[in-house]
């Protein structure tokens, strides 16, 4: 992205000329305190957001460009903050949960009809390779806690080949076995090629994984450090908008 800018309904920056790269093999973390615009960053990139000004461009793909589904379809995948709001319907099987932004594309559509039989066998295999807890496929999505329908967004965002994951707050609620399984499939999605926008509250998280951090502040990057150079020190004065400020 370069030079973003995404205003609120008061016509004041959510995002403030923000810019940020984010390259194949690289996990790049996003710090901050909630609400400095991690969520409108997010939300941008996925073209849920409209910027004012600036461009996004996700392997040479104008993302303001191009609807969500599009993206979502070939290029993006996405954990969003709130599950229970964004991605997730609870009237809706959890087979249907886990193709969701997928289920136009073959093989789970054809002809214009979804193909139940694939959907539930695909569905059947996530359940068990990402532990979640359900009747099955036919199950309804209301009926799941929620650290499992986190493991749902979680498993549908990694069963599907994207060139960009955006994960805000992944391991929000899960148990720690779960959350060293999430970090396993970001750094696998690393080490196949992808590029990783991690955005979290969790500090030892965003150290652990992050060749780079970007610091957010009232929707302004006020700096990016790179491994060599993390320091929670340093960090929390950018937390504060210590670099802006100064």
């Amino acid at each position: 992205m370069d030079a973003v800018t995404v205003l609120g309904d008061n016509r004041q920056p959510l995002l403030d000329t923000c810019s940020l790269k984010v390259y194949p093999n690289e996990i790049v973390g996003i710090a901050g305190v909630a609400g400095n615009g991690q969520r409108e960053l997010a939300e941008s990139i996925l073209g849920l957001q409209a910027p004012s000004a600036g461009r996004i461009s996700i392997a040479g793909v104008d993302a303001a460009q191009t609807p969500t589904v599009k993206l979502l379809e070939k290029l993006v995948s996405y954990i969003p903050e709130d599950r229970l709001q964004d991605g997730f319907l609870p009237s809706a099987s959890v087979g249907q949960n886990l193709i969701l932004g997928r289920h136009r594309q073959e093989p789970y559509s054809k002809n214009g009809f979804l193909n139940w039989p694939v959907i539930n066998r695909a569905a059947r295999q996530l359940i068990g390779e990402y532990k979640i807890r359900t009747l099955g496929p036919d199950d309804t999505g209301a009926n799941l806690s929620g650290g499992n329908i986190q493991r749902v967004m979680i498993a549908r965002a990694f069963s599907f080949p994207a060139q960009l994951v955006v994960a805000h707050n992944p391991t929000q609620g899960l148990d720690i076995p779960s959350i060293e399984f999430v970090f396993s499939k970001l750094l696998a999605h690393k080490a196949a090629g992808g590029a990783t926008l991690l955005i979290s509250e969790n500090l030892e998280e965003l150290l652990l994984l992050c060749d780079r951090i970007a610091t957010l502040y009232r929707g302004r990057i006020a700096g990016i450090l790179t491994r060599d150079e993390f320091d929670k020190y340093e960090i929390g004065r950018l937390m504060s908008g210590a670099r802006i400020d100064s």
